[in-house]
């Protein structure tokens, strides 16, 4: 099959890489958990199975708008969405980023992030790659701004930001920036969601792939729980040794770097 001549190919780009920066560990996350010829191919070339925690996926959405898939919703979470997303809906503008001009602000906002992170450990990423991002027709970035009213400072910068690559189906929300001073006010993150939501369906996208943490605002908006694991390459057989004296018996559980922060 093509897809393993291409992961083939990839392999041994990463086996470079491995030894010209004399890297220990090659982790590969977020596949389906019961994806069987994954399984064995991974197996095949020496890599072994992690738990990872559950991601978040909305799955085959039809709805025209979200004014269609609120309805489609239980009362419960339609009312979660009435309060803390559309109450507030009229306090933010959304803006598609186009450019780099205010690159240097939307990766402080990704910074706050990095920096807020306890759940999950994470390393940062350049500020290069977000450039390059923006620049990609293969990624989506939109901000959000609080309209004049509503905003206390004198320039308007965007309060949230959201990087999120994208395909003719799948809408995959990678990468977020936030200003913690309009976390609770504001609502800002819970704003950023439903945004995400919005664009995804104005996209024409069947699948959201909303990823780990914040399961209870991610499910508010109608998520679904799903599996995911990792696979991990280790060039030390002493480190093997100590993952499987950790192993549960049915797969390795380890903590690892989160590249993405949400």
């Amino acid at each position: 099959p093509k897809w393993k001549n291409a992961f083939t190919l990839l392999l041994d780009t990463l086996w470079k890489k491995q030894e010209k920066n004399n890297i220990d560990v090659i982790l590969l996350r977020d596949f389906e958990e019961n994806n069987a010829a994954i399984h064995s191919f991974m197996l095949d070339h020496g890599f072994m199975k992690t738990c990872l925690p559950e991601s978040h996926v909305i799955s085959n959405l039809a709805a025209k708008n979200t004014e269609q898939y609120i309805r489609l919703l239980s009362s419960k979470k339609r009312y979660h969405i009435r309060k803390d997303a559309l109450e507030t809906a009229g306090w933010f503008k959304t803006e598609i980023v186009s450019d780099t001009h205010n690159l240097n602000h939307l990766y402080r906002l990704y910074e706050n992030v990095v920096d807020h992170s306890f759940e999950i450990n994470m390393f940062k990423l350049p500020k290069k790659l977000f450039e390059k991002i923006i620049k990609s027709p293969n990624w989506d970035v939109i901000s959000l701004k609080l309209k004049p009213d509503y905003d206390p400072r004198s320039v308007p910068l965007p309060v949230a930001v959201e990087f999120s690559y994208k395909n003719a189906d799948n809408y995959y929300p990678i990468l977020i920036g936030l200003d913690y001073k309009f976390l609770d006010e504001a609502k800002v993150y819970k704003q950023l969601l439903f945004r995400i939501l919005e664009r995804a369906i104005h996209l024409r996208c069947k699948n959201i792939h909303f990823g780990m943490t914040a399961s209870l605002e991610k499910r508010k908006l109608g998520a679904k729980l799903t599996s995911r694991v990792a696979y991990v390459q280790i060039k030390d057989t002493y480190d093997i040794s100590l993952l499987n004296l950790m192993d549960d018996g049915s797969s390795m559980k380890i903590k690892y770097n989160r590249i993405i922060p949400h």
